[in-house]
């Protein structure tokens, strides 16, 4: 098919479980550590309900809900790539 190797992410993930959330704890080579909690529910239509607990969580382990990342770890890279290859010109 022709496909090629555009990036490559170099990720070691931990996974643990909590109040009846799956929390993975991934580090990420030239990125850092990245957090990500998931509560499956069979409650409908309360997304934000949820979103707030899981909010309410992070915020007693120091993160706040300004620190959300929403991009996913490729188009963190290549945002980096480009970050760092500005400081390469003369």
């Amino acid at each position: 098919m022709g496909y090629k190797k555009a990036m490559e992410i170099d990720k070691t993930r931990t996974i643990t479980h909590f109040d009846g959330c799956e929390i993975c704890i991934d580090e990420v080579k030239r990125l850092g550590s990245f957090i990500e909690m998931e509560k499956l529910t069979n409650e409908k239509g309360d997304a934000q309900k949820i979103q707030d607990e899981l909010f309410k969580f992070f915020k007693t382990i120091g993160i706040d809900k300004k620190d959300r990342v929403m991009h996913g770890y490729d188009i963190l890279m290549l945002q980096n790539r480009v970050k760092d290859s500005s400081h390469d010109i003369i």
